[in-house]
């Protein structure tokens, strides 16, 4: 019992578009869609990566969320000790970035030209 080797707990990371990125401690039978739901997965979502450390290899799977996956699925597998969930951009957030990139100078420069005017 003193050992450890049995632990209730395990710590998960959580990275990217979520609302409270971190490092999760969850029970060791918690779910991709556990870790995801409390770190509040964004709606605006790109993909999801589950990265693993696997008998001495970097594992990444590709991870398509769905709420109501069944327990243990390929797209909601049990989390281990260690993982690190990453959720990526959407299309349409790098859209937005891009654009918001492009149209400032000109905000700028318009705002400028009406102060004057």
């Amino acid at each position: 019992i003193k050992t450890n080797l049995n632990k209730k707990y395990i710590n998960v990371y959580v990275s990217g578009r979520v609302e409270k990125p971190g490092i999760l401690r969850m029970t060791k039978s918690s779910l991709v869609n556990d870790a995801l739901q409390i770190s509040g997965i964004n709606a605006l979502k790109g993909k999801i990566k589950l990265v693993r450390y696997e008998n001495s290899i970097i594992k990444t799977t590709k991870i398509r969320y769905q709420s109501r996956k069944e327990k243990g699925d390929i797209s909601n597998p049990y989390l281990r000790d260690g993982d690190i969930i990453v959720v990526d951009k959407s299309p349409y957030n790098i859209a937005n970035e891009i654009l918001t990139e492009v149209t400032m100078p000109f905000v700028g420069i318009y705002s400028t030209y009406w102060i004057f005017n």
